[in-house]
């Protein structure tokens, strides 16, 4: 019998109460804003395969903004994929790994020269660097000894372990003294060394955080946000690919100064955002005389007839200081805008179009703009200034001396880890999800809508959630590819950004609806082949669409849920 969602009162074996989702007997429940991680509630598993070919910065629940950590090893699970010394063997996918998957190699260093696995070029000169590994002898007591090498030449630093009869990670910090490799090598020319080996890691820092799975490119952690006020826990974040132009965002005395007179600069003057004390302080003197200024500013070099954001975190000292961000789109008309600062952190957002490339992004006080008013003299604090091409502003991307560009987050269920759930007979897909501020009529990037999900095996053959512009500006769209028509919600809380909604779709072979937020749509005729789809897209979808926002939670049913059931999931 199943259960509906208005029993709130069942308990888990364990004596939990269930919610809502859990009571409708999901296959599939990831519910990123509770758990904080890729597991599947249902099979206690991580299905996700997750990527970002970089760091990302996130706010943790004390408020703060973080980094999250990035794996430098590519192939952390391939070790036939590494440089390996002519002596050395590697038998592939030899033994169960940590997470039971058959994917642990088996690496034979004999007692001669050339027996390692190396990835060459991944360490810098005069940082600090923790590698890992989880190893198990393959005899335990004899040939399991084994070394890490950071580096290159007799400047490298080598670490010693002696694995065991059970799987332990083993890790090891240094500080470069040599630039160069990360190489797992046997103990010593005089040593043999035939250990399993699987999930190496090479990461800055002093810690070995969270294994981070990567393929053919280096990946950062899956970001889980929360709420900068609050700090309510908001899901897994997803953002599409984004550059800062800025090439020196937080240190401002590498910006230009100018004005009459140019406002005073102190770096190192409190605490930022970041916890650390690296916010700069900026104090503007009165301004009252026209066409006179007082400004810091940057010129990252723009293309023309590009929409960019300007955004800086700033506080003031006692609160009502007035600051504008402002920009010469086309190099002689000044378009500013206005903000009144907190003395808390808040980050302020200027959006404009070029019409010219090579457009100053100024802050400060300039009366050559005849919006802005005479001024008196002000003290604020600055951090984290960011020029992106967009029409609102992703998270924040730190750089020291050239632009920098975060990667795209890439998450999806494929083979096995997505037939074990999907039912391609009937199902129903339940999200709840909180969109960027973007703008309602367009999407974020390529030539798709912000996804939620997708579930798909190619282009014209998938299953979608969509915000979507193509039925109006309020609506939330769940369609079958390529669809008669679409199944569509309209609402006009769709408008409102940064606001949480529950929304999904559920089918048949011969039908598909959508829902949101206890409302369903209207019934369509799928052209979709259901036992064809291959995988399900979180936060993307195969043309380019990114949903730009946080995911909740997203939950899968392999029945068709009734109309009634449907309005209970998402009230």
């Amino acid at each position: 019998m199943r259960l509906t969602a208005s029993r709130v009162s069942i308990t888990s074996s364990g004596g939990a109460v269930l919610d809502a989702i859990q009571q409708e007997d999901p296959t599939l429940d990831l519910n990123f804003e509770e758990t904080k991680t890729l597991t599947d509630d249902v099979s206690g598993t991580n299905l996700i395969t997750f990527s970002r070919a970089s760091s990302g910065t996130y706010v943790g629940s004390d408020g703060l903004i973080k980094t999250s950590a990035v794996n430098l090893l590519t192939y952390s699970e391939q070790f036939d994929q590494w440089d390996a010394g002519s002596n050395t063997t590697i038998t592939t996918n030899a033994i169960a790994a940590p997470d039971g998957s058959m994917t642990a190699d088996r690496a034979q260093f004999p007692a001669t020269s050339s027996t390692f696995v190396r990835q060459q070029n991944v360490i810098s000169l005069s940082t600090q660097y923790t590698g890992s590994v989880w190893v198990k002898a393959v005899t335990p007591g004899t040939n399991d000894q084994f070394s890490f090498q950071f580096g290159s030449g007799s400047g490298s630093s080598i670490a010693f372990f002696t694995a065991t009869s059970e799987w332990q990670r083993v890790s090891a910090t240094v500080t470069s003294v040599t630039a160069g490799n990360f190489i797992i090598n046997n103990s010593g020319d005089t040593f043999a060394s035939d250990i399993y080996i699987w999930g190496a890691q090479l990461e800055e820092g002093t810690t070995a955080t969270d294994y981070i799975p990567t393929g053919a490119t280096i990946s950062g952690a899956p970001r889980f946000d929360h709420d900068p006020v609050t700090g309510e826990s908001l899901g897994l974040l997803i953002e599409e690919e984004r550059t800062n132009y800025v090439s020196y965002s937080n240190d401002f005395t590498q910006w230009v100064r100018a004005g009459n007179p140019a406002p005073v600069l102190v770096p190192a003057s409190g605490a930022s955002p970041s916890g650390l004390n690296d916010a700069t302080e900026l104090t503007y003197p009165a301004i009252s005389v026209a066409n006179s200024f007082s400004i810091i500013f940057v010129r990252p070099g723009t293309s023309n007839n590009t929409e960019y954001v300007f955004s800086a975190y700033l506080k003031g000292t006692v609160g009502g200081e007035t600051v504008y961000l402002m920009t010469t789109p086309n190099g002689s008309v000044y378009t500013s805008e206005e903000f009144t600062l907190t003395t808390s952190w808040e980050r302020y957002s200027f959006t404009t179009t070029t019409l010219g490339s090579n457009s100053f992004f100024q802050i400060g006080v300039d009366l050559r703009d005849s919006n802005q008013s005479a001024q008196s003299a002000q003290t604020f604090s600055i951090w984290g200034a960011q020029l992106e091409a967009g029409s609102f502003p992703t998270s924040y991307i730190p750089t020291s001396g050239s632009t920098v560009t975060r990667a795209a987050d890439l998450a999806s269920i494929e083979g096995t880890n997505f037939s074990s759930w999907f039912n391609p007979s009937e199902g129903t897909i339940y999200s709840k999800a909180i969109g960027s501020p973007q703008t309602t009529t367009t999407t974020n990037t390529g030539s798709g809508y912000p996804y939620i999900y997708s579930i798909d095996s190619s282009f014209t053959n998938r299953l979608i959630g969509s915000r979507s512009a193509g039925v109006n500006n309020g609506s939330w769209a769940a369609y079958a590819q390529p669809p008669a028509s679409f199944s569509y919600v309209t609402s006009s809380n769709f408008n409102t950004q940064q606001v949480s909604h529950k929304v999904g779709g559920s089918y048949t072979s011969s039908t598909y609806v959508a829902f949101a937020d206890g409302a369903v749509g209207s019934s369509i005729t799928p052209g979709t082949n259901n036992s064809a789809l291959l995988r399900l897209s979180i936060g993307s979808g195969i043309d380019g669409g990114f949903w730009g926002g946080h995911i909740s939670r997203l939950a899968y049913f392999p029945t068709r849920k009734t109309d009634q059931e449907l309005v209970n999931m998402t009230l």
